[in-house]
C-alpha cells in the first residue's frame, strides 16, 4: 500500500518534521499548580454580528489578536485604553496566512506577559492549514481533492500543532469560530448548528460557547451565549446568558467551584 511517505519530497518531509517538533521536557505539577498556570481555553462559534469578537475583547490584557475577518478595529471604541494588540493574517494566498499565523504563534510564546490570545477565526485557519498543505506538501491546487484518506492526518498536524503551542501557554486563549448548520442527509439540514472548525478542536479547549443575537420589537440588540460544553463544570451546561463577558463568565464558574 502506498503511504504518504512515498509521495512527499525528502525537502517537504524535513519542513513538516521541523515545524512539529517539540522539545522533550518531563516536568510533573500537581493539580492546583496546573490548574493556575492554564488559563481559561474557550471556544466560541456562532453567525455573524452575534458578539463573538465583542466577548473575546473583554478577556484580561494584553491581547493578542491573530484577525483574519478584521472584525476587532471596528470595536476599538468601546475598549479605549485597553491594551489590545491586532495582527492582520488574512492574506489573498492562503498559503501566506498560514505561515504568517505560524510566526504570530512563534512571536507570542516569546513574550513575557500575555493575558489573553485570540484567534479570529480559527475557521479560517483551518482552510489555511488545508491550503498550505496541498500547496506545499502535495503539490496540488487548493480546489484539488487529496488523494488518499491518510493525507488528511498531514493537514490535521499542520493545523494542531501550532495550536498546541497556544494551548501550552500559560494565558486565556479563545478560539473564535463561525457556525455551520448540520445535515441528516444531502439536502436535509437538521436545524441544528455546529462550530465550523476542525472537528478535534472542541476537544482542546475547555469551554464551547454558542453565540446568537436578539432584536427586540424596538430594535435594541443583545447576545445571547449558550454553554455547549464544559470541561470543569457539569452543571452550568446548557445554560444560557444574556451579553456575556469574560469576566461574568469567570463569575459564574466560580460559584459552582
Amino acid at each position: 500500500m502506498t503511504n504518504w511517505n512515498k509521495m512527499v519530497s525528502e525537502e517537504n518531509k524535513e519542513k513538516i518534521k521541523e515545524m512539529t517538533k517539540e522539545p522533550v521536557k518531563i516536568e510533573f505539577r500537581t493539580l492546583k499548580e496546573a490548574e493556575k498556570s492554564r488559563g481559561l481555553k474557550i471556544g466560541i462559534y456562532g453567525n455573524f454580528a452575534t458578539g463573538k469578537t465583542h466577548f473575546a475583547l473583554t478577556a484580561p490584557e494584553p491581547i493578542f489578536i491573530l484577525d483574519s475577518e478584521l472584525g476587532a478595529s471596528p470595536l476599538a471604541h468601546q475598549f479605549k485604553g485597553k491594551d489590545i494588540k491586532v495582527l492582520d493574517i488574512m492574506e489573498d494566498d492562503g498559503v501566506i496566512s498560514y505561515e504568517k499565523y505560524v510566526e504570530a504563534i512563534n512571536y507570542i510564546v516569546q513574550q513575557d506577559n500575555v493575558g489573553t490570545v485570540v484567534v479570529d477565526s480559527i475557521t479560517d485557519v483551518w482552510a489555511f492549514a488545508q491550503e498550505y498543505g496541498k500547496v506545499k506538501v502535495f503539490k496540488i491546487k487548493p480546489e484539488q481533492r487529496l488523494a488518499y484518506q491518510w493525507d488528511w492526518g498531514i493537514i490535521n498536524s499542520l493545523y494542531l500543532n501550532p495550536l498546541k503551542k497556544l494551548l501550552r501557554l500559560n494565558c486565556n486563549l479563545i478560539l473564535v469560530a463561525r457556525d455551520q448548520e448540520s445535515y441528516q442527509s444531502a439536502g436535509n439540514p437538521t436545524g441544528k448548528f455546529n462550530p465550523h472548525w476542525m472537528k478535534k478542536t472542541g476537544f482542546l479547549v475547555d469551554y464551547v460557547l454558542y453565540n446568537t443575537k436578539r432584536i427586540d420589537k424596538v430594535g435594541n440588540l443583545s447576545f445571547n451565549t449558550k454553554i455547549d460544553k464544559s470541561r470543569a463544570i457539569g452543571k452550568v451546561m446548557g445554560k444560557n446568558f444574556a451579553n456575556l463577558t469574560f469576566d461574568k463568565l469567570k463569575e459564574e464558574l466560580r460559584k459552582y467551584k
